[in-house]
């Protein structure tokens, strides 16, 4: 078990899975200056419900978050207007929340067990479409940028990447995350993709 501060946000990443976040919290500011010097990363789990930021000035309400969620880095950062402060971040490994609690600056803490790996497998040929579609929506510059290069043969990698960018909810999201066999994700994710297509889901022609 390891003590690490915690990030309720409304969406996943998996292992592998990175993005670009805004920080203007002040909480939240301390948060990424401490990990930044300490080299270590937090925790982000899933809002079940709640709200990221704290309403009440004077409350330490903190939301309701999901069990599990994973390690993250911080990749890269750059300051914005106003004291805003923009990451690059990525995740490392699942985790597992066993208790969580509030500190003194009203930061969300957690206890956490590091989850053991998945186990990759390489996509197999019925799949090799979800890998196809990926690589469209990798083309997007928003997405293009945050990686340098991909490898669309790996389950872990491609089960992953499109629980993030699919338009599906983030409880389905959730749901995918907890799962522990890609290839168990992948027939999943497929199930979504076509039924995505039958309802006209905008999603790119591969």
């Amino acid at each position: 078990m390891a003590e690490i501060p915690l990030f309720p946000l409304g969406t996943v990443l998996l292992p592998g899975g990175r993005m670009q976040l805004k920080i203007f919290e002040q909480r939240y500011l301390s948060m990424i200056t401490n990990v930044m010097r300490e080299e270590t990363g937090f925790g982000m789990v899933m809002i079940s419900s709640g709200y990221e930021v704290l309403e009440d000035r004077e409350s330490d309400q903190q939301p309701n978050v999901e069990p599990v969620g994973s390690f993250i880095k911080v990749l890269d950062f750059s300051e914005g207007q106003a004291g805003m402060l923009l990451i690059t971040i990525e995740a490392e490994v699942k985790l597992k929340v066993a208790r969580k609690w509030s500190d003194s600056d009203r930061l969300m803490m957690g206890q956490v067990e590091f989850l053991t790996p998945e186990e990759d497998q390489a996509v197999t040929p019925e799949f090799e479409h979800l890998a196809d579609l990926l690589g469209h929506l990798m083309q997007y510059p928003a997405i293009a940028s945050l990686f340098e290069s991909f490898d669309y043969t790996s389950a872990c990698g491609v089960s992953g990447r499109l629980t993030e960018f699919l338009p599906c909810s983030e409880l389905v999201k959730q749901g995918l995350l907890e799962m522990t066999d890609p290839i168990e994700r992948l027939v999943q994710l497929d199930r979504i993709v076509s039924e995505l297509q039958e309802r006209g889901g905008g999603l790119p022609a591969y």
